[in-house]
């Protein structure tokens, strides 16, 4: 089956790696900041550039999972949209191998449960080998 193109504006949050590199305080209690990240894609920098002059929201964490964390608790990106939940992107993620790779014999409700199934008997084998 033929690759559909990926959505670029699926879920516009960006993130990359950063040093906070300046903060001024304003006169009205506000503070400018200025961060320096490390070299970005041509995808990343169209992004950004996106960006240039819009008001939006600025989360910093010295990890970058805990940045996605924190992304994932609001359930919203900055423009207010909905974002999936891990499970829910899982769901998804099984549902288009179902709809991509299979003739569909089996029933995409009972292809999530096996496949499912598969990830917990693999979880269960890393908890049994730390057990022992």
């Amino acid at each position: 089956m033929a690759k559909k193109e990926a959505k670029t504006d699926e879920r516009r949050i960006f993130q990359a790696p950063a040093i906070l590199d300046g903060i001024s305080p304003l006169k009205d209690k506000g503070m400018s900041i200025r961060f320096h990240t490390n070299e970005l894609s041509t995808e990343q920098q169209v992004i950004m550039l996106t960006y240039y002059q819009k008001f939006g929201y600025v989360t910093f964490a010295e990890d970058a999972n805990q940045g996605a964390e924190m992304i994932v608790e609001t359930g919203t990106d900055i423009e207010n949209r909905k974002i999936k939940t891990p499970s829910q992107r899982l769901r998804g993620k099984i549902w288009r191998v179902w709809k991509e790779t299979t003739d569909q014999s089996m029933d995409a409700d009972e292809y999530y449960k096996r496949e499912m199934e598969k990830l917990i008997n693999y979880e269960d084998r890393k908890i049994n080998s730390v057990d022992i």
